[in-house]
């Protein structure tokens, strides 16, 4: 039976029995308005949505929207994916004065743009364009997310064009007639093995010309699955995408921001699997957390280590110290984000997983919330050695 025992932050000092609270982590509050941009003389009108009081820059996604238009659940899913941290741009496709009413109106309205794939990709680089405008986004590290029509749309563009680093399609098509032509970033695609309008068939010989795509099916799920007013909507497929899509973006956009103190990688000779293993298995863990002495679960929800909190227990210098800690994203075996404190620290820590030739890179990335520069300076040269004790660990050990 698998126990979630991960990565303790050993300060050299003694902690008391109330550690700080990071059981709630920080919300982040985001604030979104609808803008009006033109493609030639027609008038559009897109959603920008992102965290107003953080500084500097930070990468940027267009959103595309599915063929109903951009309305509250396109909305609803850009805020979500500003959250996480991106400012994020909601693409109006059908233009500013387009209502659309029925299902009937969506296939007219959507069948058209996907006749004229040259009108469809101007419309697109006129929302880039737009979203270039804005002085906080870090305009070398865009993604493109979509849905249904808008994941058609997103494959045919990143098939045309090298503006994006990456890519996310949930449930969408595979019919763009640059089906030949090479890739221009990382794409991800999600999609229901039930959906009968967009067939896994489909998907399959999409695949078989770009074998590169990181594709994820999900049982039991149909064409629209994460759309909660729909009718195939399936709400664990729908979690489990959006933590896979927030790890896929994580991988490969990447701007430092201002409260990070670590970014350090290692390669480890061993599958991605095994090493993932080292983060949530009992015995593992005692190889390379040194003066790991045991967890105390407070909260696990079925089926996911996603939400769980957890209190750690440590020995170090004759000293039990106890370390607070709530998992906020969980995307196995690629990615691990968790909120860890002790009263006078609270941090949040990344663990990105990666396969690469020689087995697996792994990049830990550790961001202060609420400490200071001269504990940070201690908690990084800890969190480098334990990296080192993992590697050697996996690699000493290693099936």
């Amino acid at each position: 039976m698998k126990k979630f025992f991960l990565i303790l932050i050993i300060f050299l000092t003694a902690c008391s029995n109330s550690p700080k609270d990071p059981m709630e982590p920080p919300k982040i509050s985001v604030a979104g308005e609808r803008v009006e941009y033109l493609d030639g003389e027609e008038v559009f009108s897109g959603y920008l949505v992102y965290e107003r009081s953080k500084k500097g820059k930070r990468p940027g996604i267009l959103l595309i929207h599915h063929w109903l238009g951009l309305d509250d659940f396109t909305m609803r899913e850009a805020d979500r994916f500003a959250e996480a941290g991106y400012l994020v741009m909601a693409m109006d496709m059908y233009g500013r004065d387009v209502k659309v009413t029925s299902h009937e109106d969506a296939a007219k309205f959507s069948g058209y743009y996907r006749e004229n794939r040259d009108l469809m990709r101007g419309r697109i680089e006129s929302a880039i364009g737009e979203l270039k405008k804005n002085p906080h986004v870090d305009t070398d590290n865009l993604a493109v997310v979509g849905y249904c029509f808008g994941g058609d749309a997103l494959i045919d563009y990143m098939l045309y064009s090298e503006e994006f680093k990456a890519g996310i399609s949930f449930h969408g098509f595979y019919t763009s007639p640059l089906v030949e032509s090479d890739l221009k970033g990382r794409l991800q695609i999600h999609h229901g093995i039930l959906d009968t309008i967009s067939t896994v068939d489909q998907l399959n010989k999409f695949m078989v010309v770009h074998p590169e795509i990181e594709a994820y099916l999900y049982k039991e799920a149909g064409h629209g699955f994460t759309v909660p007013e729909g009718s195939s909507y399936n709400r664990e497929a729908a979690r489990e995408a959006f933590e896979r899509a927030k790890s896929f973006l994580k991988r490969n956009l990447y701007t430092k921001g201002e409260d990070e103190f670590l970014n350090y990688s290692t390669v480890i000779e061993a599958p991605i699997e095994e090493v993932f293993s080292y983060f949530n298995e009992v015995g593992k863990n005692i190889h390379w957390i040194k003066g790991f002495s045991g967890e105390e679960t407070l909260y696990k929800e079925e089926g996911t280590y996603l939400n769980s909190r957890f209190i750690q227990k440590i020995r170090s210098m004759g000293m039990d110290m106890k370390f607070l800690g709530v998992i906020t994203s969980y995307a196995e075996p690629t990615y691990l984000e968790m909120y860890y404190s002790d009263p006078r620290f609270i941090i949040r820590l990344e663990y990105i997983l990666e396969e690469v030739e020689e087995g697996t890179k792994v990049t830990h990335r550790a961001y202060s919330v609420d400490s200071n520069s001269f504990i940070n300076f201690f908690n990084k040269r800890i969190l480098k050695k334990q990296m080192k004790r993992l590697k050697k660990a996996v690699e000493e050990n290693k099936q």
